[in-house]
């Protein structure tokens, strides 16, 4: 396993799932492939990103939407899951680009 993030593809009726798992992972390397994997996905398809509890990788979600323009994805949800390994949990859609008029 890579120390830039775990990614991995489901697809589901038409549109296709992103999920990168950053926890105990590099963050600027998994920002970098965040953001080259959301400008080749097709509208309508899901990202779900998942950080562990520290400071720094609670952050990568408001770096995530900083870097990710804003027009161009719907935030489905963001949750924080606790347990014995607490999560964090943002998923996105990517929005149909818009007409230029």
């Amino acid at each position: 396993m890579s120390s830039t993030g775990s990614a991995s593809l489901t697809e589901k009726a038409g549109s296709v799932m992103i999920r990168f798992d950053l926890r105990e992972k590099l963050i600027p390397f998994s920002l970098l492939q965040i953001s080259n994997n959301f400008r080749e996905m097709q509208p309508g398809d899901e990202m779900e990103i998942l950080a562990g509890d520290c400071p720094i990788q609670a952050a990568i979600f408001k770096d995530v939407m900083r870097i990710l323009p804003k027009s161009d994805y719907e935030l489905l949800s963001q949750n924080d899951f606790t347990g014995d390994k607490p999560v964090k949990r943002l998923r996105l859609k990517k929005k149909e680009p818009k007409a230029n008029i």
